[in-house]
C-alpha cells in the first residue's frame, strides 16, 4: 500500500475512533447532567408531626401511655412528678381504669390458688382524692382521664403485651363494669403469677375487639402501642395484622434494663427503615424508687379552657399525630422543631451532653450545642432526634426524643 494511502487510513481510523469517543464523551456528560438536574429538581413532601404545633405558645401536658396505678399512693407519686394526663393500665384484671373517681380494687381473691381456675374479682370502690406533694388536695375528677387497659397473652402474638388507649374494651367485662363482682368467666390465674390465662382469642380478634367503635371512647380514635417489644417477629405480627390499631412502640420502658431499652431503639429504626409510619412512647411501667421517671410529653394548641372531655380527646389526638416528645422527666424542652423545603430545625433548653441526629442512613452526634439545622441529605427518609443530659458524674439526668420526620420525594 502507498505510504499516502496508509496514513490516509490511519487517519480515517482515528476520526471514527475519536468521533466514537467524543461521542461516549457527550452521553456520559448528558447522563450526569440529567442526573444532577434530576437530583436539583426532585421535589420533598415533608411529614413533620409538629408541624402544626405552635411551640412558643402549645401547652406541654406530661402524660403516660402505660403506667400500672392501683391506689391514691401510686396516684400521687405520678402526679408529684408532673403527670396530667393519666391513661392508666392493668392486667388483672385487663380492663380500663377509667374513671380514676369510680374504680379501685384490692388485685384479686383466688377461688383456687394451687390450680388454674377461674377466678372472682372483687371491685372495691374508688380513688377520689389524694394529697400532693405540698399538702394540696387534689380530686381525681379535676385530671384529664383516657381509658387504657392492657391486654396480654393473645394466641400467635408470643406474649406480648400492648394498650389500646381510648378503648372501653376489657378482656374480663367486654367493657361491662356496671356490677359489683368482675366475670367470674374472666381469666384463669395460676398462684403466684399476675399475668391471667384468659380465653384463647387470635391475633385477628384485636382489630374487631379495638376497631368496635361501640367500644371506643372517641369513635374512630384509638391509639394501640406494643409494649416492651423485645421481639422482632412478634412485634412485626402484631403491626402487620392490625396497622389500623397499632400506632407505636415503646421505645423507653424504664422497668426494663438500659440495654433492652437500646433493642428498643433499634428495633424502632429497623420498623422506620422499612418505611413504616411509627411512633415512639417513653413509660415507667411499675413505680419504683430508683427510676428517674417517663413520660410523653403532648404538644397541644389551645389547651387551656376546654371541657375535661375535650382534653381528653385532644391528647388522644395528639398521640395519634406523633404530636408528643417521649421523654424522661421533661424538665428539660425544645424550643422549636420545624422545617423548610431543605433542612429541619431543632432547638432545646439547657445545655445537652449530647444530640444525636437518627436517619435511615444512620446517626450522626452533636455535642456542646443546643441547635441542629440539618440539612436533608439526598436517599435520607425520615428523621429522629434524641436530646440526653448527664451531669458531671455521667449520671443520665434527663432526655427528650422526637418522633420521626417522614421525607418523600417525587
Amino acid at each position: 500500500m502507498p505510504h499516502a494511502l496508509l496514513k490516509r487510513d490511519y487517519f480515517c481510523t482515528f476520526l471514527r475512533f475519536s468521533k466514537k469517543f467524543i461521542f461516549v464523551l457527550l452521553v456520559s456528560f448528558s447522563l450526569i447532567s440529567c442526573s444532577e438536574q434530576i437530583k436539583k429538581d426532585t421535589k420533598r413532601i415533608i411529614i413533620n408531626p409538629y408541624s402544626s404545633v405552635d411551640f412558643s405558645s402549645a401547652t406541654r401536658i406530661k402524660a403516660i401511655s402505660h403506667e400500672h396505678i392501683y391506689n391514691a399512693r401510686q396516684l400521687k407519686t405520678a402526679y408529684d412528678r408532673g403527670i396530667r394526663y393519666f391513661a392508666c393500665v392493668n392486667y388483672h384484671p385487663a380492663c380500663p381504669s377509667y374513671p380514676l373517681s369510680n374504680w379501685c380494687y384490692d388485685f384479686f381473691d383466688y377461688v383456687s390458688p394451687s390450680d388454674l381456675t377461674l377466678a372472682t374479682f372483687t371491685y372495691s370502690g374508688s380513688i377520689t382524692s389524694f394529697i400532693d406533694k405540698d399538702g394540696n388536695v387534689i380530686n381525681t375528677d379535676d385530671l384529664v382521664q383516657l381509658p387504657n387497659a392492657e391486654h396480654a397473652f393473645y394466641a400467635e402474638t408470643g406474649g406480648r403485651h400492648f394498650n389500646v388507649l381510648g378503648s372501653l374494651f376489657g378482656e374480663c367485662t367486654n367493657g361491662n363494669r356496671d356490677t359489683g363482682e368482675w366475670s367470674a368467666k374472666a381469666l384463669g390465674m395460676k398462684k403466684g403469677n399476675w399475668y391471667a390465662e384468659h380465653p384463647k382469642w387470635t391475633i385477628n380478634d384485636i382489630n374487631s375487639q379495638y376497631l368496635d367503635s361501640s367500644t371506643q371512647l372517641f369513635p374512630g380514635k384509638i391509639f394501640g402501642t406494643i409494649n416492651h417489644s423485645s421481639s422482632e417477629k412478634y412485634t412485626r405480627k402484631l403491626l402487620d395484622a392490625c396497622p389500623d390499631v397499632f400506632k407505636a412502640i415503646e421505645i423507653v420502658n424504664q422497668s426494663c434494663s438500659a440495654d433492652d431499652n437500646e433493642s428498643f431503639r433499634e428495633l424502632w429504626d429497623v420498623f422506620l427503615h422499612e418505611g413504616r409510619r411509627l411512633w415512639g412512647t417513653s413509660v415507667v411501667d411499675w413505680q419504683n424508687d430508683t427510676m428517674l421517671g417517663a413520660c410523653n410529653v403532648l404538644l397541644i394548641n389551645d389547651y387551656e379552657n376546654q371541657t375535661m372531655i375535650k382534653k381528653a380527646e385532644m391528647g388522644l389526638d395528639a398521640y395519634i399525630s406523633g404530636a408528643y416528645l417521649p421523654a424522661g422527666l421533661a424538665d428539660n424542652d425544645i424550643l422549636n422543631l420545624y422545617n423548610d423545603d431543605e433542612s429541619i430545625h431543632i432547638q432545646v433548653t439547657g445545655r445537652p451532653t449530647e444530640i444525636i441526629l437518627v436517619t435511615n442512613q444512620g446517626k450522626q452526634s452533636f455535642k456542646n450545642t443546643d441547635r441542629i439545622d440539618y440539612v436533608i441529605e439526598n436517599d435520607v427518609f425520615y428523621v429522629r432526634f434524641e436530646i440526653w443530659y448527664y451531669d458531671e458524674e455521667g449520671q443520665l439526668r434527663d432526655f427528650l426524643f422526637t418522633n420521626p420526620i417522614f421525607i418523600e420525594c417525587y
